[in-house]
Order: structure tokens, then C-alpha cells, then sequence
């Protein structure tokens, strides 16, 4: 009991030693705190959420990491990714395929922009085909997506988001 009451006195008397706190001593202004916000995703529910919200298994490939690594395609970038395995069909140039969690290339649907590019007959997608410079973000869609894209997302989605070119300055000259 002593030692509870000395503790609490010794506590009150730093206190009353450190003097009076003035909370708006250092005023930070507003300009000069940064934010770091969430990425949103919007394949995996079609609505914007961030990652963390989302139910599904997504993961999301910035552009910037895939300039700074060593990839010569888009199938080089996405290996790192937990559950895709890429195939590649020949040398240099030839075709690469890519499969999420054991699915075939025609079981996973490729979005660029939103807009479905698989192709029509086989089914998949030739990664060598996206320039690696104009990818702004990839969003990765591992598992069944088929309630939302239909039949062909039945391995996954694999969305990429390409970079937008700054507005230009239109001057006309009526």
C-alpha cells in the first residue's frame, strides 16, 4: 500500500515539475504533413476500395517497380506474384502465357484498361505484347472471379492499368 502511495506522489511531483504543457506550441502548418493514402482497387468488386477492404485475394503491382526491375516482359514482373506461373513458348519475342493457381492461360481473363483482350480463339494472352513503360499498375485477381467477369475469369483476373497521357494544352486560334 506504501509503495502504491509513494509511486503516486512521485508521479504528481514530475508533473508539477515539468510545468504547464502547451499543446499549440508547435503548430505543424498543413502544407507541410504528407499523407501516404491506400491504393484503391476496382477489379475486384468493380467499385473503388482500398486493398484492405477488399474481400478478394488481390494484390497490386506498381509501374514503378516494375521500371525498376530487370523484367523484358510483363511475364517476368507478375512471377513474383504468389500462385501465377508463366510459361514461356520459345526465345526472345515468342509467345508467354501465364496461369494463376493451376488454372490454364484461357481460364484467366486479361484486362487492359478494363476492356477483355484474350484472345478469341485459344483463349489466352501474349504478355510480350504491353510495353512494359506505359504500365501505370497491375491489379491482380488470384481465384474464382467468374460471378463478376463471366466464364473466363474461372483462375483469376489480371487487370492492367496503363499510363494516361498528360492533358495538352489546346489553344485555338478563333
Amino acid at each position: 500500500m506504501r509503495d502504491r502511495y509513494a509511486g503516486f506522489l512521485l508521479v504528481i511531483g514530475l508533473i508539477a515539475m515539468a510545468g504547464p504543457i502547451d499543446v499549440f506550441a508547435q503548430e505543424i502548418p498543413l502544407h507541410q504533413v504528407d499523407y501516404e493514402l491506400q491504393p484503391i482497387v476496382v477489379t475486384a468488386t468493380r467499385t473503388p476500395q482500398t486493398l484492405w477492404e477488399s474481400a478478394a485475394n488481390v494484390s497490386v503491382l506498381s509501374g514503378e517497380a516494375i521500371r525498376q526491375s530487370s523484367a523484358l516482359h510483363l511475364g517476368d514482373a507478375l512471377g513474383s506474384i504468389p500462385g501465377i506461373s508463366i510459361g514461356e513458348y520459345g526465345g526472345l519475342g515468342q509467345n508467354v502465357a501465364l496461369s494463376l493457381r493451376g488454372s490454364t492461360a484461357g481460364q484467366v481473363l486479361m484486362l487492359v484498361d478494363g476492356v477483355p483482350v484474350n484472345d478469341l480463339q485459344l483463349g489466352g494472352y501474349d504478355l510480350n505484347l504491353l510495353c512494359l513503360e506505359n504500365i501505370d499498375r497491375v491489379e491482380i485477381i488470384r481465384g474464382a472471379a467468374s460471378a463478376l467477369y463471366g466464364a473466363d475469369a474461372m483462375g483469376g483476373v489480371i487487370n492492367v492499368i496503363t499510363r494516361q497521357a498528360p492533358p495538352s494544352e489546346v489553344t485555338s486560334t478563333v
